[in-house]
């Protein structure tokens, strides 16, 4: 094949990575019904006679006989992207909810919108819809609707782009969320071995595509499976993308095997693929850094996959660790790199931007320093068109550059690896000496009303340090000092300088946006507020700009927080794994509103729950664990 790589910049950085890494490792429509709640003649806010909240005698939730994004009258054409045309999948109208079919046909859209609605049936739109169940009549089987019109898809680490980690669910209120109690038929089937010796542990967080004849989860392991569950829990697929390393990994602090796959993948809903990127090799030790494309029907590898990231990328396999969360950003893949527990070798922070559409195509950004690894669990932000990295310390260890080129720091990227901006914090120096990498976490995009800029990017240094940015200006570039340009900072911990990893989550309420965060020694939880371990809320003020803690919340491991909302504002709840039981607390205030009474064995550290159909599902080893309001436990069967 005819290989080709593209280099961006090229810049170094280190940090520390392995399994573990641094230190310590609408509005709805309802037309003439809906079974489950959304749809009608409408979508949310398309372009039919349907309006954001009109009428009609159906759905709970929606109205207006207009489509989510553009109208049409049948196919894929000129409706919306993913979901059904003339009704929508969890919606109904003049066409069934959820399935049946009016108008509809068996297409993905047609009048309705992109992630919902419209009049016909649930799986497209067209003149006498053919699938998905249900009848042919102009009518909805129940003139109401319960779940919304949410779109259930998780289609990468944290549901969006952003890595804000909020969902919306419309059922889970407050007041409801203290009904939660275990999936147990679920929790019963939704296990997973492996034929290598722990090879079933998992050190990423699920995923879940949905569809008309039931969605599926995914969940990659550190034996090199690639998973797939149904709605019940019980087993779709699973899929190798080859024998992991076992034996010979990192150097003085050696890296506990298996490595297969460490990062959480990425969906492609259109094409319906998963890209998952992972580490080969033996009892000897690494052999390869690959990426794979893998059919989300058959299971099966897709042609042309996998490729050899190292080759397309000419790196040393063997030194750099792929562990953090992967992005797809118009068609292109994004694999970031750093090393391995203990910062083995002379290897390069990078972000490797393989084009999907023909993989022998790539580009790179590499660190300028040996080190500056990217090896937040959380992954990359990304806002449609840009990718925002987090980079850690540069090697060796103990020690930092005479003067800055890429460590601590947060970089703006284009395209197939082009830097456009960057940040980095004037104590760099002191961050990189200590460990305390920015690299830890990874950024979140922020919208904040009222704000001058409104949207900002939010990071974390490993010491409890936090900086607000303005994303489209992150100022290194055009700052004369070349560092600082932060438009607001806070703290999170105590100065012990290892007490932030993973990812955030952010979410906006009546009150304000506020960016959640777990730190391992707590500083400024307000009035008698704890210490140590704790989940952290910080909110973010517009006028003056300025971020401050809001709320803490006890926790009991090192796992990480999503947000869940009924509509995107309202009843936000603050979901997090505490020592293997599923915790939810108010998103205004910290106060529990429910612990579970069971337990989830070994969710790993650094992972996120995600929230789907009224269910929160967390991964842990060799498992699938769900907690549900009533009627949403069995409501996929």
């Amino acid at each position: 094949m005819n290989r080709r790589i593209v280099f961006g910049m090229l810049s170094l950085a280190l940090g520390c990575v392995g399994v573990g890494c641094g230190s310590s490792g609408g509005g709805t429509a309802s037309g003439t019904g809906g079974s489950t709640g959304q749809t009608g003649s409408g979508g949310t806010s398309g372009t039919s006679s349907g309006g954001q909240t009109g009428t009609g005698s159906g759905g709970a939730t929606q109205t207006g006989s207009g489509g989510t994004t553009q109208p049409g009258t049948g196919g894929k054409g000129p409706g919306g992207m993913t979901q059904p045309g003339t009704g929508g999948r969890a919606t109904t109208g003049s066409g069934g909810g959820g399935g049946t079919k009016g108008s509809g046909g068996t297409g993905t859209t047609g009048s309705g919108g992109s992630a919902m609605t419209g009049s016909g049936g649930n799986a497209g739109s067209g003149a006498g819809g053919s699938n998905a169940g249900g009848g042919t009549g102009t009518g909805g089987t129940a003139s109401g609707g319960t779940v919304g019109t949410a779109d259930q898809n998780v289609l990468e680490r944290n549901k969006n782009p952003s890595r804000d980690g909020m969902f919306i669910q419309p059922s889970l209120t407050k007041a409801a969320v203290a009904m939660m109690t275990a999936d147990t038929a679920f929790n019963t089937a939704a296990t997973f071995t492996s034929t290598v010796t722990n090879g079933a542990n998992v050190a990423a967080s699920p995923l879940y595509l949905d569809a008309p004849s039931g969605g599926l989860f995914f969940i990659p392991t550190v034996g090199g499976d690639v998973v797939a569950r149904k709605e019940d829990g019980t087993s779709a697929w699973s899929t190798s993308i080859g024998a992991p390393a076992t034996g010979s990994i990192g150097c003085s602090n050696p890296t506990t095997p298996p490595l297969g796959i460490l990062s959480t993948p990425v969906i492609d809903a259109q094409s319906k693929t998963i890209y998952v990127a992972g580490i080969v090799g033996s009892g000897s030790g690494v052999t390869g850094q690959i990426a794979s494309a893998i059919d989300i029907t058959t299971g099966m590898v897709k042609s042309g996959w996998p490729v050899n990231v190292h080759t397309l990328a000419s790196f040393d396999p063997k030194i750099h660790n792929q562990r953090s969360a992967l992005s797809l950003v118009n068609g292109i893949l994004y694999i970031p790199y750093a090393g391995y527990v203990g910062d083995c070798g002379s290897y390069h922070g990078r972000v490797v931007a393989i084009d999907t559409s023909d993989p022998t195509k790539a580009g790179q950004w590499m660190t300028g320093d040996a080190g500056d690894g990217i090896w937040a669990s959380g992954g990359m932000a990304a806002d449609g068109n840009n990718i925002y990295v987090a980079t850690g310390n540069a090697v060796p260890l103990g020690s930092a550059p005479a003067t800055h080129s890429d460590s601590e720091e947060i970089v703006r990227l284009t395209g197939m690896g082009t830097k456009a901006d960057y940040f980095y914090p004037s104590d760099w120096a002191s961050l990189d000496k200590s460990d305390a990498d920015v690299g830890a976490a990874n950024p979140v995009v922020v919208t904040v009303p009222g704000a001058t800029p409104s949207k900002l990017v939010v990071a974390f240094a490993k010491s409890g340090s936090g900086y607000v940015l303005d994303a489209a200006q992150l100022r290194g570039s055009t700052s004369t000092s070349g560092m600082g340009g932060e438009l607001a900072s806070f703290s999170l911990a105590s100065g012990s300088g290892m007490s932030i990893y993973g990812a955030p989550a952010a979410y906006t309420t009546a009150m304000g946006t506020y960016v959640v965060m777990s730190s391992s020694s707590a500083m400024g939880c307000p009035g008698a507020g704890g210490t140590g371990r704790q989940l952290m809320a910080v909110k973010i003020s517009p006028s003056p700009l300025k971020a401050s803690v809001a709320w803490c919340a006890p926790m009991g491991s090192a796992t990480n927080a999503i947000a869940t909302t009924t509509d995107g504002k309202s009843d936000a709840v603050v979901w997090f794994a505490n020592s293997g039981k599923l915790v939810g607390v108010d998103g205004d205030t910290g106060a529990n509103l429910y612990t579970s009474s069971n337990s989830c064995a070994s969710v790993p550290k650094w992972s996120s729950p995600i929230a789907v159909k009224g269910r929160i599902v967390v991964a842990g080893n060799g498992r699938l664990c769900a907690w549900g309001l009533p009627g949403a436990t069995t409501q996929a069967q």
